[in-house]
């Protein structure tokens, strides 16, 4: 029974360390995936002009974006009455799937879609579009560092717990 404790007591602290390293891996993906959202988006309203509640209905069902309820969220209560930078701004503080490092990036960006013409969106997008670039560059950075870190610290300290119970 001893013997089965001190089993479960490992494991839990390694699993704790590779959920950790995986936690970093996913939220390094979704900075990602936003900013080809981002690419998206502008490649849309450049060549098909489309207004921004046809841009949202457009990615709310888009397969590669399916994990960002937010987008959803923003096509379905658009003409509430809700002015539509508030809609967005709620919607992205809400979303779990955008990384906490990106939340104040996409609000901003919410203020500009769908205000101005064709060119400052375009523009306000490019620039939003490198802050994410640059913030996905951070936490891949800190993924390298940490990830393996946060793996093997799980495992020795599992196995340090072990030890000190037998």
């Amino acid at each position: 029974m001893k013997w089965l404790g001190i089993l479960c007591l490992f494991c839990t602290c390694a699993g704790l360390g590779i959920v950790t390293a995986r936690q970093m891996r996913t939220r390094l993906a979704h900075m990602r995936r936003l900013s080809a959202l981002l690419e998206d988006f502008s490649i849309h309203i450049r060549y098909q002009c489309l207004p921004l509640e046809d841009l949202l209905a457009l990615f709310a069902v888009h397969p590669n974006y399916q994990s960002f309820t937010f987008l959803r969220n923003v096509s379905e209560e658009f003409c509430t009455g809700i002015p539509p930078h508030v809609l967005w701004r709620d919607a992205v503080s809400a979303d779990s799937a955008v990384p906490p490092q990106a939340v104040q990036t996409l609000c901003a960006l919410g203020n500009v879609l769908g205000t101005t013409d064709m060119a400052g969106q375009l523009s306000a997008i490019a620039m939003h579009r490198r802050e994410l670039e640059g913030l996905a560059e951070e936490l891949d950075a800190a993924y390298e560092k940490k990830g393996t870190l946060c793996r093997r610290l799980g495992v020795l300290t599992g196995a340090m717990l072990a030890i000190l119970l037998l």
